[in-house]
């Protein structure tokens, strides 16, 4: 059996344009979360037409599909530690079969590109009103009173942060 290889690169942080150009050439996405918001990283790279390898988590169950637009990473359920905190474990048999699809659409270009369409078509959305839900629910409806209740010049200076 003939043994494949893949580029794989971690770019870490960066400033648009270097990512912008790392990725020009990329196919995929890696990040594997117990938990995430919205996860704009995510919603970045579906933009930008890379099939993303994920933990379907958070809001990126509402905006990714397994086989069509992403690769799903499905551990076990969260479990106690010792310390108290849970933690979900993905098996090794888990990342084995999800090496195995990464290399299958790695030589199947139509199939990979098909599913680069798929994640570029996903729709980007106005988050705005997601995000001031969850800002409002995290902060707490007081928050929210004093804040739609500011005059204009005090609401824009809680939004802009000046004293």
């Amino acid at each position: 059996m003939r043994q494949r290889e893949l580029n794989v690169s971690w770019l870490g942080s960066g400033s648009a344009e270097f990512i912008l150009d790392r990725v020009a050439n990329a196919s995929f996405f890696l990040q594997l979360s117990e938990f995430e918001g919205l996860a704009m990283a995510v919603r970045e790279a579906l933009a930008l037409g890379l099939v993303p390898i994920v933990t379907p988590v958070g809001a990126i169950r509402e905006y990714t599909e397994d086989g069509l637009n992403a690769l799903h990473v499905v551990g076990e359920e969260s479990k106690k530690t010792v310390n108290g905190t849970h933690r979900s474990e993905i098996p090794a048999d888990t990342f084995a079969e999800v090496a195995r699809r990464i290399l299958d659409l790695s030589t199947d270009p139509d199939r990979l590109a098909a599913m680069s369409q798929a994640a570029r078509e996903v729709p980007s959305g106005d988050f705005t009103e997601k995000f001031e839900t969850a800002l409002l629910s995290a902060v707490g409806a007081a928050w929210a009173q004093v804040f739609f209740q500011a005059e204009d010049g005090i609401r824009d200076d809680l939004v802009t942060g000046v004293q």
